[in-house]
C-alpha cells in the first residue's frame, strides 16, 4: 500500500494524486471510514502562529479517524526557549505519527520536513495560507460548486490525507 508523504507545498501533487486525494475525501463525504481507521497513531500539532479554525480542523479530522492529538504553540515550544526548530522537529517525530506546523516563518515547513523521521503538513505560514488550503478550494470548486460545505469540506479532506499518509491508499 502506498502512502503520501509530506505535504509541504501545493504544487508538490499530480493530476493522478490530486484524484485520488478527492475521491478518498468523497468517500470521507459519504462516510466511508471507520472510527478506528487512526487508533494507535498520534498527531503532534504544531502552532507557532494563531490560527484556531485550522488547528480544530486538523484536530477533529485526526479524532473522527480514532486517532490521537498532542501539541503545543509558540509560547510553550521549545523554540521558545532557543532550540532550532529543526531540533524540535527532529525530537518530536520520534514521538509521533505525523506533525502539523504552522510556523511564522516562510520556510518553516520546508525546514522541517528535511530533518522529520515522520511526514509533515504545512498548514501556513506567516499569514499566508497553507497547500491544505488549496487543495480545499479545488476540491470544493470541483465537488462542491455551490459551496454550500466548505467547512466540511476542509474536514474532509484532512480526514483524507491523514489516513493516506498513515496508513496509505
Amino acid at each position: 500500500m502506498k502512502k503520501l508523504g509530506s505535504i509541504l507545498t501545493a504544487q508538490q501533487f499530480d493530476i493522478k494524486t490530486l484524484n485520488t486525494i478527492f475521491a478518498a475525501a468523497d468517500k470521507m463525504r459519504g462516510g466511508e471510514f471507520s472510527p478506528d481507521d487512526l487508533r494507535g497513531k498520534i498527531m503532534a500539532s504544531m502552532y507557532y502562529e494563531k490560527d484556531e479554525l485550522t488547528r480544530i480542523c486538523f484536530e477533529s479530522a485526526m479524532l473522527r479517524l480514532g486517532g490521537e492529538v498532542t501539541g503545543n504553540t509558540k509560547e510553550l515550544s521549545s523554540v521558545a526557549k532557543g532550540e532550532s526548530l529543526e531540533d524540535t522537529i527532529k525530537v518530536l517525530s520520534s514521538y509521533v505519527d505525523v506533525i502539523v506546523l504552522k510556523y511564522n516563518e516562510r520556510d518553516g515547513a520546508l525546514r522541517a520536513g528535511k530533518v522529520s523521521k515522520v511526514p509533515v503538513i504545512n498548514a501556513g505560514h506567516a499569514g499566508e495560507q497553507g497547500p491544505i488550503e488549496s487543495l480545499l478550494g479545488l476540491y470544493t470548486e470541483t465537488y462542491d460548486r455551490k459551496n454550500t460545505e466548505r467547512h466540511k469540506n476542509g474536514l474532509y479532506i484532512r480526514m483524507a490525507l491523514l489516513k493516506m499518509m498513515l496508513i496509505g491508499y
